[in-house]
């Protein structure tokens, strides 16, 4: 990202910060591991003005799903069923929305 307020300002004020590092109950801390990179406003995912495309720095495709969770308290609730580990993460949900939107926008 960048050091430039400006810059920031602007993709700010044009809705153009899609996810910013937060902890579980969605506080902003800048500080680690809550911002892991130590990203500027804690960005962690950006898009282009039109909303189209999506430039992200963390790796849902990484925690899609139960059985990649890093989250062990999670995990252990599933631990010794095969098909609950490999039912979807919360981070299958940024999957399921894209799905949708082209679906509902393109096709």
């Amino acid at each position: 990202m960048t050091k430039d307020k400006e810059l920031l300002d602007k993709m700010i004020k044009n809705r153009q910060i899609i996810f910013r590092y937060s902890t579980k109950d969605g506080k902003i801390e800048d500080n680690f591991p809550t911002n892991p990179n130590g990203a500027i406003y804690n960005i962690a995912a950006i898009c282009n003005k039109k909303g189209n495309v999506m430039a992200i720095m963390p790796h849902p495709e990484r925690a899609s799903f139960m059985r990649q969770l890093p989250d062990i308290e999670l995990k252990n609730n599933f631990i010794g069923n095969p098909r609950a580990m490999e039912s979807p993460a919360p981070a299958m949900n940024i999957f399921v929305s894209m799905k949708k939107y082209i679906e509902e926008e393109i096709l």
